[in-house]
């Protein structure tokens, strides 16, 4: 089973970059209102990814009101 899902909407807004810990650790936020045929107009729904290391100048050439399509990987570990 695949963990590479898709979604596609209009950027909202976009964080700075931001710095942790002594390691140079960063990460950015930007978050992105939902479009496409099962979305309502009345009820959007907005969505947060966070892009870290260097992955953090991806969103350099990118500003608020552009249509996007943003491919993500869920992570994690589950046991029941």
């Amino acid at each position: 089973m695949s963990n590479s899902l898709e979604a596609q909407g209009v950027i909202h807004t976009i964080g700075a970059t931001t710095e942790y810990g002594q390691n140079g650790f960063t990460k950015r936020e930007f978050v992105i209102k939902l479009i496409g045929e099962h979305e309502s107009s009345e009820y959007p729904n907005y969505v947060a990814f966070e892009l870290i290391k260097d992955k953090c100048s991806i969103m350099d050439s990118y500003h608020v009101g552009v249509t996007v399509k943003v491919s993500f990987n869920l992570h994690g570990e589950l046991k029941i």
